[in-house]
């Protein structure tokens, strides 16, 4: 998958670390997976969605189940994938983004 030069991306594999990466590059869109060590997407999108809820945020699992959608759109998600099925619709999101002002 290829990003705009105006996109950055970074790893983090524990909440807090993706919670702060994020807040230190404020992106126009974060995708995470939804399973992290030690937490969630959910825990990331608790922490972020209150400080920049204009963000798009897009979740995606190998694990689709409706409890799992709720909650991430319920706690920010924009969107929720399911990995197998849906992970060309991902890029087809970010290349459409408008870019927030910055």
């Amino acid at each position: 998958m290829s990003f705009p030069a105006s996109a950055s991306s970074a790893l983090r594999s524990r909440p807090a670390e993706a919670i702060a990466g994020i807040q230190r590059t404020s992106p126009d869109c974060v995708v995470l997976d939804y399973q992290l060590i030690g937490g969630t997407a959910v825990d990331v999108l608790r922490g972020l969605h209150p400080l920049s809820p204009a963000t798009t945020y897009l979740v995606l699992t190998n694990h689709p189940i409706p409890q799992y959608r709720r909650v991430c759109l319920e706690a920010g998600a924009s969107r929720f994938f399911d990995k197998s099925l849906e992970f060309g619709k991902v890029r087809d999101v970010v290349a459409n983004l408008d870019p927030l002002p910055h």
